[in-house]
This record gives C-alpha cells, sequence and structure tokens, in this order.
C-alpha cells in the first residue's frame, strides 16, 4: 500500500513538473548576434532571448527584433496561441491557406476560448496592454498563475471592466506588477516587443515572477496617473 501511494505522489509530482515548468522548452538556440538590435546591455536582452527560445517570439524583419516597437494584434494572439498550444501539447496552427498569415491563430484562439469572436479585431495595428493581458491569462488554466502577489485593485484599470480580472490574476501571480509603486498598468497603451518578451519569461519559468507589495496612491484620483507618460514604459 505505501508503495503505491509513493509511486502515486510521484506521479502528481511529475504531472505538476510538466505543467509549471518542463511544458515550456527551448526548441531553437539563440547565437549572438541573432538581432542586432538587442544588444547584451540592455535589460531586455536576455528576455528576448528567452521568448525566441521557447518558440514565442521571432523578429519582425531577419536579425532585427525591434524591441521597441508595438506588439501587433495579429502578433499578440499567435502569442497566445503558442502558449496554449505548447502548454496542451496542440499543434500550432499553419499560415497555409489562408487570407492572411494569422488567420488560422485566430480561428485557434477562438476555438479554444483564448479570445472570443469580435472581442478583438485581429490585425497589423498596435495591440492594448489590456488586450495582450486577457489573451495571456486565457492561454493557460487558472491555477498555473499561483498567486503571490495581495493585489485587490489596480489604480488605473476600472473593476468593471470587461479585462480587469485577467489583470488582476496576472498581478496576483506576479506576471506584472505595473510600471511604478503604485502598480499603474495603462491598459489602454501599446506594449512594447521587448515588455512582451519579459512578461513571456514570466510566464513560462513561475521563479522568474516578481513579489511586491504595492503602494497606496495618495492622489484622490488615482486613474489620472494613466494620462501623465511619465509611466507608459517598463512594463514589468
Amino acid at each position: 500500500m505505501k508503495k503505491r501511494i509513493f509511486v502515486g505522489l510521484l506521479a502528481a509530482l511529475a504531472f505538476t513538473f510538466h505543467g509549471f515548468a518542463a511544458g515550456f522548452n527551448k526548441t531553437t538556440a539563440y547565437a549572438d548576434g541573432t538581432f542586432t538590435d538587442v544588444p547584451d546591455s540592455e535589460w531586455y536582452a536576455s528576455e528576448v532571448k528567452s521568448a525566441y527560445e521557447l518558440g514565442f517570439m521571432n523578429g519582425d524583419v531577419y536579425n532585427i527584433f525591434n524591441p521597441d516597437g508595438d506588439v501587433t494584434v495579429a502578433a499578440g494572439i499567435t502569442i497566445a496561441t503558442r502558449i496554449h498550444a505548447i502548454y496542451n501539447g496542440k499543434e500550432e496552427p499553419t499560415n497555409s491557406m489562408t487570407r492572411t498569415w494569422y488567420d488560422n491563430y485566430v480561428r485557434y484562439a477562438i476555438e479554444n476560448g483564448i479570445m472570443k469572436e469580435g472581442s478583438i479585431s485581429p490585425g497589423e495595428s498596435s495591440i492594448t496592454r489590456a488586450e495582450m493581458a486577457s489573451l495571456i491569462a486565457a492561454a493557460l488554466p487558472d491555477d498555473y498563475f499561483t498567486p503571490i502577489n495581495d493585489v485587490k485593485v489596480v489604480p488605473d484599470v476600472n473593476l468593471s471592466a470587461s479585462y480587469a480580472d485577467a489583470i488582476l490574476k496576472l498581478y496576483k501571480a506576479g506576471v506584472v506588477m505595473g510600471s511604478d509603486s503604485y502598480g499603474t498598468f495603462n491598459p489602454d497603451a501599446p506594449i512594447k516587443r521587448s515588455e512582451c518578451a519579459a512578461i513571456i519569461g514570466r510566464v513560462a519559468f513561475p521563479d522568474k515572477r516578481l513579489s511586491k507589495t504595492l503602494e497606496t496612491n495618495p492622489a484622490k484620483d488615482a486613474y489620472l496617473l494613466a494620462e501623465n507618460d511619465r509611466y507608459t514604459h517598463n512594463l514589468v
């Protein structure tokens, strides 16, 4: 009986390890100079390398990553789809025989509950931070985002917003913690490719997640912080 319990425990631990760490493995090698616009001295260099090696993000053009460029809606949906497919052992969609390169990714996202049809307009326009957060939060099961932070509100995210629950889930799990000590998120702003790479790293590797206690903003209307350009960069 004890042996059966021990074997069962090992099986459970193996499943947990696969889901929370081993489920995301390197699929390609990142060599020096893979992206000529990502110098080793930049804070995001290791994040870009990781996102590339995991197969979640590629360059914009050949050896250019464009770290300061915006993530497009099509790219955001593609990233979320890849996360879901890899975690669940499914085949990634192909872009063959479709009107646009991202049509099958959009179809996959809808069919697998990552997004609802019509909730986001697919295309090459910039995706908002709220939209990206919603896609990532829906790409993995709730228990993958184990809470490590006690966050009840985000200063510039209305709790009645459709994306509020998704953003709170990521804050509690330490996947994102805002751009200042108050946790300002700027939900309607675009997200940089370098910032997205950093978020992907925290999604794939829970040990990279941020443990942080947010300060209470003394301003009467914290929502106005979203309009201050001091808080429009480095969403990490």
